[in-house]
Protein backbone atom coordinates (compact mmCIF):
# COMPACT_ATOMS: atom_id res chain seq x y z
CA UNK A 1 0.00 0.00 0.00
CA UNK A 2 1.31 3.75 -0.58
CA UNK A 3 0.96 6.33 1.95
CA UNK A 4 -1.58 8.31 -0.05
CA UNK A 5 -3.86 4.57 0.30
CA UNK A 6 -3.46 4.81 3.70
CA UNK A 7 -4.09 8.62 4.28
CA UNK A 8 -0.55 9.97 4.84
CA UNK A 9 0.02 11.78 1.76
CA UNK A 10 0.44 15.02 3.65
CA UNK A 11 3.73 13.38 5.34
CA UNK A 12 5.26 12.28 1.73
CA UNK A 13 8.15 14.56 1.19
CA UNK A 14 10.68 13.99 -2.15
CA UNK A 15 13.31 16.12 -0.56
CA UNK A 16 15.57 13.35 0.08
CA UNK A 17 16.50 9.53 -1.78
CA UNK A 18 14.89 6.23 -0.73
CA UNK A 19 13.74 3.37 -1.80
CA UNK A 20 10.85 3.55 -3.92
CA UNK A 21 10.97 7.16 -4.64
CA UNK A 22 10.67 6.45 -8.15
CA UNK A 23 7.44 4.53 -8.30
CA UNK A 24 5.79 6.78 -5.67
CA UNK A 25 6.08 9.70 -8.03
CA UNK A 26 4.70 8.21 -10.69
CA UNK A 27 1.90 7.44 -7.75
CA UNK A 28 -1.20 9.73 -7.80
CA UNK A 29 -1.78 11.23 -4.60
CA UNK A 30 -5.50 10.80 -5.34
CA UNK A 31 -5.96 7.85 -2.89
CA UNK A 32 -8.02 4.90 -4.13
CA UNK A 33 -8.88 2.92 -0.85
CA UNK A 34 -9.88 5.63 2.11
CA UNK A 35 -8.92 4.53 5.56
CA UNK A 36 -11.91 3.43 7.72
CA UNK A 37 -12.57 1.02 10.88
CA UNK A 38 -15.07 -1.74 10.87
CA UNK A 39 -17.68 -2.45 13.53
CA UNK A 40 -17.41 -5.99 13.81
CA UNK A 41 -21.60 -7.63 14.40
CA UNK A 42 -21.33 -8.92 18.08
CA UNK A 43 -23.65 -12.01 17.35
CA UNK A 44 -20.61 -12.99 14.82
CA UNK A 45 -18.40 -12.18 17.18
CA UNK A 46 -20.02 -14.49 19.67
CA UNK A 47 -20.10 -17.08 16.88
CA UNK A 48 -16.50 -17.29 16.65
CA UNK A 49 -16.11 -18.05 20.35
CA UNK A 50 -19.28 -20.40 20.70
CA UNK A 51 -17.15 -22.46 17.86
CA UNK A 52 -14.66 -23.14 20.12
CA UNK A 53 -17.00 -25.57 22.42
CA UNK A 54 -18.51 -27.23 19.16
CA UNK A 55 -17.52 -30.72 17.29
CA UNK A 56 -14.91 -29.89 14.29
CA UNK A 57 -13.11 -27.49 13.27
CA UNK A 58 -13.46 -23.93 14.97
CA UNK A 59 -13.61 -20.07 13.17
CA UNK A 60 -10.81 -18.53 13.28
CA UNK A 61 -9.29 -17.83 17.12
CA UNK A 62 -10.14 -14.07 18.06
CA UNK A 63 -7.18 -13.23 20.51
CA UNK A 64 -8.27 -10.61 23.12
CA UNK A 65 -7.58 -7.65 23.18
CA UNK A 66 -5.97 -7.81 19.94
CA UNK A 67 -5.82 -10.99 16.74
CA UNK A 68 -3.12 -10.13 15.03
CA UNK A 69 -2.69 -13.78 13.88
CA UNK A 70 0.16 -12.70 11.97
CA UNK A 71 2.77 -10.04 10.93
CA UNK A 72 0.69 -8.47 8.86
CA UNK A 73 -3.24 -9.34 8.86
CA UNK A 74 -5.37 -8.38 5.61
CA UNK A 75 -8.42 -9.83 5.59
CA UNK A 76 -10.83 -9.74 2.65
CA UNK A 77 -13.82 -7.15 3.14
CA UNK A 78 -16.83 -8.11 0.57
CA UNK A 79 -20.09 -5.95 -0.36
CA UNK A 80 -22.38 -7.59 -2.65
CA UNK A 81 -20.03 -10.69 -3.71
CA UNK A 82 -17.11 -8.34 -4.60
CA UNK A 83 -13.84 -7.38 -2.79
CA UNK A 84 -14.16 -4.23 -1.81
CA UNK A 85 -10.82 -3.77 0.53
CA UNK A 86 -9.16 -5.67 3.24
CA UNK A 87 -9.38 -5.42 7.13
CA UNK A 88 -6.49 -4.97 9.37
CA UNK A 89 -5.10 -4.55 12.92
CA UNK A 90 -8.18 -6.11 14.48
CA UNK A 91 -9.13 -6.12 18.62
CA UNK A 92 -11.21 -5.54 20.68
CA UNK A 93 -12.42 -1.90 22.47
CA UNK A 94 -13.05 -2.20 26.04
CA UNK A 95 -14.05 1.37 25.93
CA UNK A 96 -16.26 1.43 22.69
CA UNK A 97 -17.83 -2.37 23.70
CA UNK A 98 -16.70 -3.41 20.20
CA UNK A 99 -14.55 -5.57 18.17
CA UNK A 100 -13.20 -3.30 15.57
CA UNK A 101 -10.22 -3.15 13.39
CA UNK A 102 -8.74 -0.65 11.12
CA UNK A 103 -8.71 -1.10 7.42
CA UNK A 104 -9.57 0.54 3.90
CA UNK A 105 -12.25 0.05 1.33
CA UNK A 106 -13.13 1.45 -1.92
CA UNK A 107 -14.30 5.35 -1.91
CA UNK A 108 -17.02 4.74 -3.05
CA UNK A 109 -18.31 2.62 -0.08
CA UNK A 110 -19.95 4.95 2.26
CA UNK A 111 -19.65 4.99 5.86
CA UNK A 112 -22.62 3.05 7.72
CA UNK A 113 -22.54 0.52 4.85
CA UNK A 114 -22.60 -3.24 5.97
CA UNK A 115 -20.00 -5.27 4.59
CA UNK A 116 -18.72 -8.94 5.39
CA UNK A 117 -15.11 -9.30 6.59
CA UNK A 118 -13.64 -13.11 5.76
CA UNK A 119 -11.92 -14.07 9.09
CA UNK A 120 -10.08 -16.89 8.56
CA UNK A 121 -7.29 -18.27 5.96
CA UNK A 122 -8.33 -20.05 3.22
CA UNK A 123 -8.23 -23.99 3.30
CA UNK A 124 -8.20 -24.48 6.69
CA UNK A 125 -5.38 -22.63 7.97
CA UNK A 126 -1.84 -22.47 6.98
CA UNK A 127 1.52 -24.29 7.88
CA UNK A 128 2.15 -21.66 10.44
CA UNK A 129 2.73 -22.48 13.63
CA UNK A 130 0.72 -20.12 15.04
CA UNK A 131 -2.18 -20.73 13.11
CA UNK A 132 -4.54 -23.77 14.25
CA UNK A 133 -6.71 -25.40 11.66
CA UNK A 134 -9.78 -23.53 11.04
CA UNK A 135 -12.85 -22.37 9.34
CA UNK A 136 -13.52 -19.19 7.55
CA UNK A 137 -16.42 -16.69 8.05
CA UNK A 138 -17.58 -13.78 6.81
CA UNK A 139 -18.41 -11.65 9.38
CA UNK A 140 -20.52 -8.55 9.21
CA UNK A 141 -19.28 -5.06 9.84
CA UNK A 142 -20.52 -1.60 10.10
CA UNK A 143 -18.10 0.75 7.68
CA UNK A 144 -17.35 3.39 10.58
CA UNK A 145 -15.34 6.56 10.77
CA UNK A 146 -11.57 6.66 12.29
CA UNK A 147 -11.12 7.49 14.89
CA UNK A 148 -14.09 5.68 15.50
CA UNK A 149 -14.18 6.95 18.81
CA UNK A 150 -16.32 9.87 18.68
CA UNK A 151 -15.05 11.94 21.86
CA UNK A 152 -11.40 11.76 19.44
CA UNK A 153 -13.31 12.39 16.39
CA UNK A 154 -15.33 15.44 17.88
CA UNK A 155 -12.61 16.87 20.79
CA UNK A 156 -8.91 16.22 20.12
CA UNK A 157 -6.94 19.04 18.59
CA UNK A 158 -7.46 18.64 14.33
CA UNK A 159 -4.44 16.81 13.12
CA UNK A 160 -3.80 14.24 10.33
CA UNK A 161 -5.75 11.89 12.39
CA UNK A 162 -9.07 13.81 11.35
CA UNK A 163 -8.31 15.05 7.70
CA UNK A 164 -10.74 13.36 5.51
CA UNK A 165 -8.75 12.61 2.66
Amino acid sequence: MSPYALGYGPFVKFDHDFIGREALERTTAKPQWKKVTFAWNAEDVVRVFASMFEQGDPYKYLDLPLSNYASASYDKVMRGGKSVGFSMFSGYSYNERAMLSLGVVDREVETGAEVKIVWGETGGGSQKTTVERHKQLEIRASVSPVPYSRVARETYAKGWRTVEV
